[in-house]
């Protein structure tokens, strides 16, 4: 389940996103045309996820944000992509003569992207894991 909101006044122009797979959600909020910044939580359950899910979207509405169907132009999108992930692993796996020197790589690889790109990273990571 995915649900994108906006709120604009005459002082700020916000999106607010939520994305619930299985027992995680990942949220992405800021200026509208930015990548925002990413929060993620992980709960016992699917169920107790979508529970607290409902719950945070049914609260952003009172607070006057309204639904957005489409995220094209409302939030600068994340280039990490499962592609991206495994061709980072593969780039440090060519270079890195052992693992030591692999995960050192890829932490220096990895502290240059904004940190969206870290979290989405991380997420797919675990996914596999």
């Amino acid at each position: 389940m995915e649900t994108l909101l906006v709120f604009k006044n005459e002082e700020s122009h916000e999106f607010w996103k939520i994305n619930v797979l299985k027992n995680k959600y990942t949220i992405s909020f800021g200026k509208v045309g930015a990548t925002g910044a990413v929060k993620m939580k992980e709960f016992g359950s699917s169920e107790m996820c979508l529970k607290e899910a409902y719950k945070l979207i049914r609260a952003k509405i009172k607070m006057g944000y309204q639904p957005a169907g489409f995220s094209g132009q409302i939030i600068k999108e994340n280039p990490m992509t499962r592609e991206g992930f495994w061709k980072l692993i593969d780039q440090v796996k060519k270079n890195g003569y052992d693992l030591d020197e692999q995960m050192e790589m890829l932490i220096e690889q990895l502290a240059k992207k904004p940190i969206k790109e870290i979290v989405r990273f991380d997420s797919i990571f675990n996914d596999y894991y």
